[in-house]
């Protein structure tokens, strides 16, 4: 089959279930191909971060989310999600004992999780996802050793949501910390 742009629907679904069926790099070729009559859609650059994260290519994911971040109709949540892949490549880097590129994975992070908040969240989703937003950004503020930054974090996150466990967790683990 020839791939037209009235036929990106049928490719679309052919790339859904190539990756249902775990066949993620004829996933990616059918998305190429996809990129090719529509190089701006996101939607398809976030399948292709998807697969990449999946694959554990953290350098490919965070191009195809980088891309993605840089449309109009970016979201929130798409600088969160590339926040997590710099965050995973960092753990990835400190288990290769690559620790300037932890680092830098890390700095990167920091970077994307500051752009995901939602200034004056005013929707319990809104709220939810900042949330989320400081537990990922306080414990890559912990990996930094900047405690003090993670601590503020937490108490950011604390304030929308007194009883998340993730968040009060990761508080006494910073307690912890700051006793020795």
């Amino acid at each position: 089959m020839v791939l037209t742009s009235g036929s990106t629907i049928v490719w679309d679904v052919k790339a859904e279930i190539q990756m249902a069926e775990g066949q993620y790099e004829a996933a990616v070729e059918t998305l190429f191909q996809l990129l090719g009559i529509t190089p701006h859609d996101p939607t398809i650059l976030r399948k292709l971060a998807h697969i990449e994260q999946v694959l554990a290519r953290w350098d490919q994911a965070i191009e195809y989310s980088r891309r993605v971040t840089l449309l109009p109709g970016a979201t929130k949540k798409d600088w969160h999600i590339l926040g997590t892949m710099y965050y995973r490549k960092a753990r990835a880097e400190k288990d290769r004992g690559e620790h300037l590129k932890k680092q830098e994975a890390l700095l990167n992070a920091v970077e994307c999780f500051n752009s995901a908040f939602i200034t004056n969240a005013s929707s319990y989703d809104e709220r939810k996802h900042n949330v989320i937003v400081c537990d990922t950004l306080a414990r890559t503020f912990l990996h930094l050793k900047r405690f003090s930054e993670a601590e503020d974090t937490v108490r950011k996150g604390l304030e929308l949501d007194p009883k998340n466990y993730m968040l009060l967790e990761l508080q006494l683990e910073l307690q912890e910390k700051a006793k020795y």
